[in-house]
C-alpha cells in the first residue's frame, strides 16, 4: 500500500505505508530510555550534581611537598557539563534530567586537590597562586569517565574511572613517575541519584589509589634529596 505526500513545490512522492510504520518503529526504543532521552524545553529542569571529596584524615604537623593538580586533559565528549553514558565503543550519550555542577575537567581538578589536600602525608591546591610554593604538578589525562551499558546485557550501568597520572617536579619539569589507574561500580538502578552514587564512589576509589601512589613516589624522592644532600 502506498500513500503520496506533496512537496513544497507541488510535485508528489510516493512513501510506502510500510516504510513510515518501520522509521516510527526504529523511533519507539528511544522513548524507552528514561533519563538518557532530550526532553526538550517542555521537560523537567536538570537536577545538579558534584563530587564530595575524601573526609579530612588526621595530619601530623609536619609539611609535605605542595602539588598542584592541573586542569586534567578529557575528550570533548566528557569535558562537559553533561553526564556521560557510553553505549557501546563509539556511542555517547547523555543524562537527560541531570547535570555536573561545572565542566567536567574543572569538576575533576577540584574534586582530586580537595581529596589529596584531606589524605595524611599529602598537600595538594586546585587553584593556581603565584605565592604558593609549589613543589610538584599533577598531571592527569583522562581515558574515562563515564557511565557504561551494554546492550547484549541487563544488569545495568557501570562506571568506569581511568585515567594516567604524572607527576612532574616543578622546578624543573622533571618527571618522577607515572601511573594508570582503573576503578569500576555498578549503578543500585539507572537514576540519576544512583548513577552519580557510582561516578563518586569509582572516582573515590581511584584517589585513594592515587595518594597511595603519590605518598609512596613523593617519599623515594624524598629520601633521594636527603640522600644527595648527605654526600655533598
Amino acid at each position: 500500500m502506498t500513500h503520496f505526500m506533496r512537496c513544497f513545490n507541488g510535485c508528489f512522492i510516493r512513501r510506502s505505508v510500510r516504510s513510515s510504520l518501520l522509521s516510527v518503529a526504529l523511533a519507539l526504543p528511544l522513548s524507552g530510555c528514561g533519563g538518557l532521552v532530550d526532553l526538550g524545553q517542555n521537560g523537567p529542569p536538570p537536577s545538579i550534581f558534584t563530587l564530595e571529596p575524601l573526609p579530612r584524615a588526621d595530619k601530623d604537623d609536619q609539611r609535605a611537598p605542595l602539588i598542584f593538580v592541573e586542569e586534567p586533559q578529557l575528550s570533548g565528549a566528557l569535558d562537559t557539563t553533561r553526564i556521560a553514558v557510553r553505549r557501546g565503543a563509539n556511542r555517547f550519550e547523555y543524562l537527560a534530567v541531570a547535570r555536573w555542577e561545572e565542566r567536567t575537567s574543572r569538576l575533576l581538578q577540584r574534586y582530586v586537590a580537595r581529596s589529596l589536600d584531606n589524605r595524611a602525608g599529602l598537600e595538594a591546591v586546585g587553584d593556581f597562586n603565584i605565592d604558593l610554593p609549589v613543589g610538584y604538578r599533577l598531571r592527569l589525562d583522562v581515558r574515562n569517565f563515564e557511565a557504561q551499558t551494554d546492550a547484549d546485557r541487563a544488569d545495568g550501568l557501570t562506571v568506569r574511572v581511568n585515567w594516567v597520572a604524572m607527576i612532574i617536579e616543578a622546578t624543573s619539569s622533571k618527571i618522577i613517575g607515572q601511573r594508570n589507574l582503573v576503578a569500576d561500580r555498578q549503578a543500585a538502578s539507572d537514576s540519576p541519584s544512583d548513577v552519580i552514587a557510582a561516578y563518586n564512589a569509582a572516582t573515590d576509589m581511584a584517589v585513594k589509589d592515587l595518594a597511595i601512589w603519590l605518598g609512596e613516589v613523593l617519599g623515594r624522592q624524598d629520601d633521594a634529596q636527603n640522600a644527595a644532600l648527605d654526600r655533598s
